[in-house]
């Protein structure tokens, strides 16, 4: 756990990763386990039960995998309360416009293109986490007025 400079323990922000492939879990395991807690699913149905235990701050998503897509699992997410806000990433290769306009269509909140770059894929997490950070202090901070 994380220590802030008056010694405070910080919670680490929480990603899930889905994917198929079990070569690209551990891959994005690897590349974000430093900074972030990580918990992994191998396919949408894995992903809806998941999130609902971890309560991620940000959601990885594979487009193609078997018994739900990434697109009907990006619906399953956006109907639940738990997940509704959920920054969701699609990481596909299928990035021609008519799958772009599936995700968004399905509720995604952003793309990553196959092969994954390491840049884009920092920064576009912590992009959205701050935007989620600046969503919640906002409602948060309204609220109390």
């Amino acid at each position: 756990m994380e220590v802030d400079p008056a010694g405070n323990h910080l919670k680490r922000r929480r990603v899930l990763v889905v994917d198929d492939a079990a070569m690209m879990r551990r891959w994005m395991e690897i590349k974000l386990g430093d900074t972030y807690e990580v918990s992994l699913a191998a396919d949408g149905e894995e992903a809806v039960a998941m999130a609902l235990l971890v309560r991620p701050d940000l959601i990885l998503l594979d487009v193609e995998m078997p018994r739900m897509d990434g697109f009907a699992t990006c619906r399953a997410l956006r109907a639940l309360p738990r997940t509704v806000r959920t920054p969701i990433i699609l990481v596909t290769s299928r990035t021609e416009p008519a799958d772009v306009e599936n995700g968004f269509v399905s509720g995604c909140t952003d793309f990553i293109g196959k092969p994954v770059d390491e840049v884009e894929l920092a920064v576009k997490i912590e992009s959205w986490m701050a935007a989620a950070d600046a969503r919640h202090f906002a409602a948060r901070h309204f609220a109390a007025r």
